[in-house]
């Protein structure tokens, strides 16, 4: 399996030099793994498939809405852990919310 850059056109058989040459290629490329054995492996395995969908269109949303992805440098270190602590406290109210409708429904 070889892997190529779609914009500069570097090929390299391994992965490992695929990732590595995105972060120096000059283009910016877009690299291509549609027919690599990671994407196989994804599209062959339901769990992994909804994963990739929901980072997708979790990144097409942040696109629209603030125009950019995420960006290290947007918060501090001590930022980052607010945010994330906001974030799981949100999701403590979303499985608590679950539990009680499963409650509701089975009884």
């Amino acid at each position: 399996m070889n892997y190529k850059c779609s914009v500069c056109g570097y090929k390299t058989k391994y992965l490992s030099e695929a990732f590595d040459h995105k972060d120096v290629c000059k283009a910016k490329p877009n690299m291509n793994f549609e027919n690599s054995p990671i994407q196989e492996e994804i599209n062959n395995n339901a769990v992994l498939k909804e994963v990739q969908d929901l980072l997708e269109a979790q990144t097409a949303k942040g696109l629209e809405k603030y125009g950019n992805t995420v960006d290290v440098d947007e918060y501090t270190l001590s930022d980052w852990i607010d945010h994330v602590l906001q974030e799981k406290m949100d999701e403590l109210v979303y499985l608590v919310t679950i539990k009680h409708k499963i409650k509701k429904v089975i009884g």
